[in-house]
């Protein structure tokens, strides 16, 4: 989150978010309540993992008649770090990140209950319900996949909410691309960026609210 907030430093558009005392109940957050938030929810710290970070179709050689994944490419984005992260940054067009739209989804990944009501979207027929569905169906069965071949399922990972919620609070510090990219933010109005600031800085207010700051 450091990292983060040191980019929002340098944006001309972000700048640091010492605007509406956003800044203030940031840095009170760092200092005061991210250790006791991560000791409160039984987050196990220790616990570390390879994080392959870049799980996608286009990045895995599969055997179609031996119904088998058989090679991983590209190792660009690998590090070492708690399991949760997999599923916040991977995942993207495979089923089962978390950094969907729709928050049932994300609930369903989290919670591994995919009982998720969606009959006025089946009904709709447009294409955005057509999406929503198809997110669904392949979480779920990303998640049943990983049951049945013993590995990691994110509602197993201790603390996994929480730790998603402070995923989310970390990338609102400094939105990539639509208001730090330099060729995006050239693109843009002041209008459109100071909108779009607002929309980020609401965000933000609500996550450090959601933890008490």
């Amino acid at each position: 989150m450091e990292g983060q907030l040191a980019d929002a430093d340098t944006s001309p558009v972000l700048r640091g978010w010492r605007q509406d005392g956003l800044r203030t109940r940031i840095d009170r957050f760092l200092d005061e309540g991210l250790g006791a938030v991560l000791s409160d929810c039984s987050i196990d710290l220790d616990r570390l993992a390879f994080i392959y970070g870049d799980l996608t179709s286009s990045n895995i050689l599969f055997d179609p008649e031996a119904n088998q994944l058989t090679t991983l490419l590209d190792f660009d984005f690998a590090f070492i770090s708690h399991p949760a992260h997999e599923f916040f940054i991977s995942l993207s067009d495979v089923g089962g990140n978390t950094s969907v739209s729709d928050s049932r989804i994300t609930a369903a990944i989290l919670s591994g209950n995919f009982d998720v009501k969606l009959g006025t979207e089946l009904a709709s027929g447009d294409k955005d319900a057509d999406n929503t569905v198809q997110l669904l169906s392949r979480a779920q069965t990303w998640d049943a996949a990983l049951r049945a071949a013993g590995g990691m399922r994110p509602s197993e990972i201790a603390g996994v909410v929480t730790l998603n919620k402070l995923r989310q609070l970390e990338g609102l510090l400094c939105p990539p691309f639509q208001l730090v990219h330099p060729v995006i933010v050239k693109r843009k109005t002041p209008e459109e960026l100071e909108q779009g600031r607002e929309k980020v800085a609401e965000s933000l207010a609500r996550e450090l609210e959601h933890f008490g700051f």
